[in-house]
């Protein structure tokens, strides 16, 4: 899925959850199903996953969903703690 835009905390406690807002592009028969994660200490990274509906006719539609990943904090985070999405670098997160 195509990522429009990344909202990122710029503070966050070591262990408390964090929300990452990502903005991602929808399409015709493109529709938002989940965010695939990989966590370090140090960075999160996301990899935000559609399904694509086959064998129907799709709309000439284009627009953006805003969707949330909870970071759990867990394990705990050191900083800066980097927050990638869809290989690209959105942001640091300043850890207190």
């Amino acid at each position: 899925m195509d990522v429009k835009s990344v909202a990122v905390p710029a503070s966050a406690s070591a262990s408390a959850p964090l929300d990452i807002d990502v903005e991602v592009t929808v399409e015709g028969c493109n529709s938002f199903k989940r965010f695939e994660a990989n966590r370090t200490v140090s960075r999160l990274t996301l990899r935000a996953l559609g399904t694509r509906t086959l064998n129907v006719p799709c709309p000439a539609y284009i627009g953006w969903e805003h969707h949330i990943y909870t970071d759990p904090g867990s394990p705990t985070r050191t900083g800066p703690f980097e927050v990638i999405v869809n290989g690209t670098p959105w942001g640091t997160v300043r850890v207190h």
